[in-house]
């Protein structure tokens, strides 16, 4: 599942979601597997 990344921009997200894209990046739980490209 892509929450976002290549296909969907966080900036997307974020507005989609009524926030700005660092609320958005740092509510992302440590459970959560991070891949960095």
């Amino acid at each position: 599942v892509e929450m976002f990344g290549t296909n969907i921009p966080v900036t997307e997200v974020a507005a989609k979601a009524g926030t700005i894209p660092w609320e958005i990046l740092t509510g992302i739980g440590p459970r959560v597997v991070r891949v960095a490209v």
